[in-house]
């Protein structure tokens, strides 16, 4: 008897070990964060400073007198899901991992603490969120913000990212030890990743189970 059940124990775990299974996630790495901050009172901080012509006014059609840039670089891990399997499936739900750490703040020495927060929802929960954040906040970010984003590839799945924006801002509530005009340069060696991940079918979750239960069957009768 006891010789059955360690065949059919062992049968069950060779079984489920053949059983094709990859470790499936999408993965977004940055880190490598520099940038600037520039404010000009006289309401062209882009040409003041010569920053993205693209933002100036022969190309927005508006003046504006606050402008920030950030440059980072990132890595991707090709995956399931993909990009694309996460876009074009709004409503399936997914395991969310987003973690930072060395996040600087400028003119501060010591980072924010590192963060890990998990979450399971679907695409379209986390949009749900954003705009019920725009909703309650936006009051807070000015309507006539500009901005351009683009990248270059450095590699198969790294590159490097460039952001620009640029506003308008009340530059008149600045303290008077505050200049009127000015331009921050920064450096941060902060690392953020996001990773989605399947969430785990129920059959996986009973197989996996079984073949727990098959592995302690077989140390068992080998003692």
């Amino acid at each position: 008897m006891k010789k059955i059940l360690w065949s059919m124990s062992l049968m069950l775990v060779l079984c489920l070990w053949l059983i094709p299974y990859n470790a499936h996630a999408f993965t977004f790495n940055a880190s490598n964060f520099s940038g600037y901050l520039a404010w000009d009172s006289e309401g062209d901080v882009i040409g003041a400073y010569d920053l993205d012509p693209s933002l100036n006014y022969e190309n927005t059609g508006e003046y504006f007198n606050v402008a920030a840039g950030l440059m980072f670089d990132f890595e991707y891990i090709p995956s399931y899901p993909t990009y694309q399997d996460i876009m074009e499936n709004p409503e399936t739900e997914w395991m969310w991992t987003f973690s930072a750490s060395n996040i600087c703040v400028p003119c501060e020495n010591t980072p924010l603490p590192e963060f890990v927060f998990s979450h399971r929802a679907s695409l379209a929960d986390i949009m749900e969120g954003v705009n019920w954040a725009q909703n309650e906040f936006g009051g807070f970010i000015p309507e006539d913000i500009a901005y351009n984003f683009n990248y270059e590839l450095t590699g198969p799945t790294s590159g490097t990212a460039f952001l620009s924006l640029a506003g308008n801002a009340p530059l008149y509530m600045l303290p008077d030890n505050i200049p009127q005009s000015g331009f921050l340069t920064y450096d941060c060696d902060a690392d953020l990743s996001v990773t989605v991940e399947p969430v785990p079918e129920p059959v996986t979750l009973v197989l996996f189970g079984t073949g727990m239960a098959g592995v302690a069957l077989v140390r068992r009768f080998k003692k």
